[in-house]
């Protein structure tokens, strides 16, 4: 139970009997020396009286100290008390006026000059008689109201009271009659309407007996305090709606790499929680596999060090590439107490990126098979003028040759050799697209179907050709024979790919092509056309091989057993008909090729039924 305070009674009777125990001392000491002066100064006497001496000093130092210590605490009571007396007489509720000429004291005027002079409002209410004892005149600069008219009337002050903080603040009162302390926040209104935020604290005052009869406070204006504080909420709550506007998703750690804060619609776009991530580390929900080159760059923020990096994850909406930008957080003092991340979907820009190199690519193969068709065109123009001179004369010779003669034979095998050397140089001039071609609207359909025995008997019993044509195809303009050439080139390719025997599918249908797929294709432009699909389930290719097939005189074939022009010249029929064309291979899967070519609304010119005019070729692989 807490000691109860000393009333100011009290102090002055425990004053004044130390004082008679003092001057009680003081005349024992003054006898002990007229005492020592009669009887002399002997040695047994005077030790006697030294250590009486030393007793006595010892006692009256004790006493003088306590003597002291009291002195001031009533002094400071007596001050105290003063000074609230003054303060109440010189209050216009006072009942009595100070007399005429009274001095007012040293202490009274250092506490009336510190209540008059701050900035807040020093105010004192008496419990018993509902008065306000005193209020400083802080009051009339902060409530722009005069302290006379709170003299008057007490509980005018409700009035300044904002109305929506009016039964808080009697709820405040009732809290101080009670003898508590209080440290309350409310608004008034000023009388041009302007509105106050006021901290207001209040103490009691208690009497002897422990009894509240006043009550004390401070009351300041913290408007401007609570006016920032207002700014800072709103920017905060700016600053989130931001973020969680953002496409981008922002996260905190600390330094345990723990999820403290996650934000951005990031999260709604692929179906994600932020309970997914509170609470957990970065290997607790990104797994063994990716975590370590996360952890590697928080590592580094940790550190003090600006971290950037890009990493991938797979989605049931696909590969996801996401950049991730993190930064140390500091404390007040410069401590780093953990991370901030900033993390951005950049799957559209590394998309775009692959495709900007495959672009690439494609040009520069479009621009080395361009050089290699004109280089090709050049010699086998050349080459055939010179094989139309070796074969013409052969012709002559032959006919001038009796049939037995023995040097006809040999003449034969010349012409025979010249016929397949020009085969090879239309294939060239095929490819470098200086071929005659004599294009007319087709039905694809019509042209395979014309071919299919011939297709049958070429790919032999072992492999199974499968045919799907679509039934409203659409027409094409090409040269009839070189899209024979086109078609058979490919089967034979096809199944020297399957030595061992497989599926062979060729498939027509009309496709539409967008941009983004005339630029993967390269040299097509947007637009209708009908795609031819051949298919088998051979050997296949790695993308080394699959890079070279088209170009002249590139083969997989031991020398001897293939030319290299079959597919060099499919490229060559294709792009000389406005089409374009893909090759999708995996080793040991197969290969597919499609080839698109422009589709036209022209009336069909019917193929003559025995018009193949292709020859095979040695396929590539």
């Amino acid at each position: 139970m807490q000691k109860e305070a000393p009333t100011k009674e009290h102090l002055l009777v425990e004053l004044e009997r130390v004082r008679q125990k003092i001057a009680e001392l003081e005349a024992v000491q003054t006898e002990r020396k007229r005492a020592r002066k009669a009887l002399g100064q002997s040695d047994s006497l005077h030790k006697a009286y030294r250590w009486l001496e030393k007793c006595v000093e010892r006692i009256t130092t004790q006493l003088a100290a306590a003597n002291e210590a009291l002195q001031a605490e009533v002094a400071e009571r007596l001050q105290t008390d003063a000074a609230l007396c003054q303060i109440e007489r010189r209050s216009p509720n006072a009942s009595e006026r100070e007399p005429e000429g009274e001095r007012m004291e040293e202490p009274e005027q250092h506490f009336r000059h510190l209540v008059e002079n701050i900035r807040e409002v020093f105010w004192v209410s008496d419990l018993n008689n509902q008065r306000l004892i005193y209020v400083s005149p802080a009051y009339e600069q902060i409530w722009g109201r005069s302290c006379q008219s709170l003299y008057q009337d007490r509980m005018s002050f409700l009035d300044t009271v904002h109305h929506d903080d009016r039964k808080h603040v009697a709820v405040i009162f009732e809290r101080q009659a009670r003898g508590e302390c209080t440290e309350e926040e409310y608004r008034i209104v000023r009388p041009d309407g302007s509105v106050r935020w006021i901290r207001d604290r209040g103490f009691p005052i208690k009497d002897g007996s422990g009894g509240v009869y006043r009550i004390a406070g401070i009351a300041e204006d913290i408007t401007g305090y609570r006016e920032a504080e207002e700014a800072l909420r709103r920017g905060e709550e700016q600053f989130r709606t931001l973020v969680e506007s953002m496409d981008d998703i922002v996260f905190t750690l600390d330094r345990e790499q723990r999820h403290i804060g996650l934000f951005g619609q990031w999260l709604e776009k692929y179906g994600l929680r932020p309970e997914q991530f509170l609470g957990k580390t970065v290997r607790e929900v990104l797994g063994d596999k990716l975590a370590p080159v996360h952890e590697v760059a928080i590592g580094r923020a940790l550190a003090g060090e600006r971290a950037v990096y890009e990493w991938s994850i797979d989605s049931p909406q696909g590969t996801i590439w996401i950049q991730t930008s993190l930064s140390p957080i500091r404390d007040s003092d410069g401590k780093i107490t953990g991370v901030v991340g900033v993390g951005r979907d950049v799957t559209e820009r590394k998309q775009a990126e692959e495709a900007l190199r495959q672009s690439e690519e494609q040009l520069r193969q479009s621009q080395k098979m361009e050089a290699i068709g004109r280089l090709a065109g050049g010699v086998a123009h050349d080459f055939n003028n010179m094989l139309t001179v070796i074969n013409g004369y052969s012709d002559l010779l032959i006919s001038r040759l009796a049939p037995l003669d023995p040097i006809r034979k040999d003449v034969e095998e010349i012409r025979r050799a010249g016929e397949r050397a020009s085969h090879l140089t239309r294939q060239l001039l095929a490819f470098s697209r200086r071929h005659a071609f004599q294009p007319e609207v087709l039905n694809l359909n019509a042209v395979i179907t014309n071919m299919d025995k011939m297709l049958r008997r070429l790919i032999g019993e072992d492999i199974d050709l499968v045919i799907f044509t679509d039934p409203g195809l659409g027409r094409i303009k090409a040269d009839p024979g070189q899209i024979e050439q086109v078609i058979m080139n490919l089967v034979v390719n096809a199944r020297d790919a399957m030595p061992d025997g497989g599926k062979l599918t060729i498939e027509t249908t009309n496709v539409e092509i967008h941009q983004e797929q005339a630029r993967q294709l390269a040299d097509i432009q947007p637009g209708s056309y009908v795609m031819l699909t051949v298919t088998d389930t051979g050997c296949g290719m790695d993308e080394k091989t699959k890079s070279h097939i088209f170009e002249p005189f590139f083969t997989t074939k031991e020398p001897g057993k293939g030319t290299g022009l079959g597919l060099s010249t499919v490229y060559g029929i294709v792009k000389q008909s406005g089409g374009a064309i893909s090759v999708d291979s995996r080793l040991n899967q197969g290969t597919i090729f499609k080839i698109y070519l422009p589709r036209v609304d022209e009336a069909i010119e019917s193929l003559k039924p025995g018009a193949t005019r292709a020859e095979p070729t040695q396929g590539l692989e």
